[in-house]
Parts: C-alpha cells; structure tokens; sequence
C-alpha cells in the first residue's frame, strides 16, 4: 500500500484528469494537491489558497476550462467557480 500526503482522513474527495496529472481536493480543506505519479504517492500542492475551505467538492474540466463546485445543503449553497488551469486561482 503507498501512503500520499493528502488530507485522506476528510470526506467527499474528488479527483480529475488534467492534461496526464490527477487533481485532488476534499471536504475541509481549502488546497487543491496535483500529481503526474500516482503510483508513487507523492501529491504537491497545486494550490492551496482557495478562498474558504470547501463542502462537498466536485473539480471538472471540459475544453481546457477547469470549474470548480462546492456546497452542501441550505446552509451552504451550491457555488461554482471557474478555476485558472494553470493556478488554479477562480
């Protein structure tokens, strides 16, 4: 088994494919980690400056725009914001 230093221990993790690297992010967290090597566990932070930390996240890319959706229930509503590719910055 490879342990990665991502923040497993939150909830509704997501994961996406951009470009060949995988893109993590969690419940609880406000930091977006990348990596190009899975298989070796070793993730880096992509970003880890989002503005508040996340509720049920979802990343999604399409045509070379990355969006990320957060939010759960009446207290926190569904958000979506599309992300810099690059830094990942809405």
């Amino acid at each position: 088994m490879i342990f990665a230093n991502l923040p497993t221990e939150e909830n509704a993790s997501t994961v996406v494919d951009i470009n060949n690297e995988l893109y993590f992010t969690a419940s609880g967290t406000n930091a977006i980690y990348k990596t190009d090597h899975p298989d070796l566990g070793q993730w880096k932070v992509a970003d880890e400056s989002l503005l508040y930390s996340v509720a049920e996240p979802i990343l999604f890319y399409d045509n070379g725009k990355s969006f990320l959706y957060l939010g759960s229930g009446n207290s926190v509503p569904l958000i979506g914001l599309e992300l810099d590719t690059e830094t990942f910055f809405p």
